[in-house]
């Protein structure tokens, strides 16, 4: 018979086998390494956990703590089934999956919860020294402060306090400071220059106001305590006591002691 002037064609076809009869062996799954954690909640979702204390202060301590989930991602692998005589990878095959499982051999898992790498840095204010003098005015030498904030396996936040030189590298080094001298213990914020909670600080605070700062230079603000007293060391007698002798010579006696005296009040206190 004749097709299209083809006399007597024949054709081949294949399909894709698997034979097992001649391999020994078991079958197994294997895995490949997990994937890096990929996050669910983009990075600017969570960046509230890294506003700086001022930013805290404007818009309110429940906005920077986001919640646990927004640290879960997903990590994933491949599993394949094989079949193989030992550990040698040159010594397994790959076999289609219903192999493994008719071994009754259950396939890994191929996808799993995970709580993503975070790691970022915040400043804070500044930690100053007790005051130069103790009466009248003196000087407070700050510090620059800086945390670091990760987050635990569990997805809870840790925050500790590392070096200046940690915000410098990662935040950069455009700084502005800004006091609030309200109290007797002024508080002096960090902030990036030109930000959005230096403007903000401005406007929704009449106390706040710029501290000159050069990076590099110590921070120092003016303190004051009580003004200075005048004092004096002297000796004070004692009022004498009885004569010793109810007739003829004797001897009276008095206690005499070295105090300091407060010239402005008049008492006296333990040299």
């Amino acid at each position: 018979r004749t097709l299209d002037g083809v006399d007597n064609y024949v054709g081949t076809e294949s399909v894709e086998c698997f034979e097992v009869s001649g391999c020994g062996g078991e079958f197994k799954w294997i895995t490949s390494a997990w994937s890096e954690c990929r996050q669910n909640t983009a990075y600017s979702d969570m960046g509230a956990l890294c506003y700086s204390t001022l930013r805290q202060m404007l818009y309110g301590e429940s906005q920077t703590i986001p919640n646990g989930s927004s640290f879960t991602g997903v990590r994933s692998r491949t599993a394949k089934c094989v079949l193989g005589s030992g550990s040698n990878e040159e010594d397994q095959r790959e076999a289609p999956e219903q192999y493994c499982e008719r071994a009754g051999l259950s396939k890994p898992s191929e996808q799993q919860s995970c709580i993503a790498d975070f790691t970022c840095y915040r400043w804070t204010t500044v930690h100053f020294s007790q005051c130069s003098t103790s009466c009248g005015m003196g000087q407070r030498v700050g510090q620059l402060s800086c945390e670091e904030v990760k987050v635990s396996h569990d997805g809870t936040p840790i925050v500790t306090s590392v070096g200046e030189s940690d915000c410098l590298y990662h935040l950069g080094t455009n700084v502005s400071l800004l006091i609030d001298d309200r109290n007797d213990d002024p508080t002096v914020f960090i902030v990036e220059s030109g930000s959005i909670e230096e403007r903000e600080g401005f406007q929704r605070s009449s106390s706040i106001r710029p501290l000159a700062y050069s990076l590099g230079k110590p921070v120092i603000v003016a303190c004051s305590n009580p003004s200075c007293r005048s004092r004096s060391i002297e000796w004070v007698p004692g009022e004498w006591s009885s004569c010793s002798a109810t007739c003829g010579f004797g001897y009276q006696r008095r206690s005499i002691r070295c105090l300091q005296m407060e010239r402005q009040t008049g008492a006296f206190t333990k040299a």
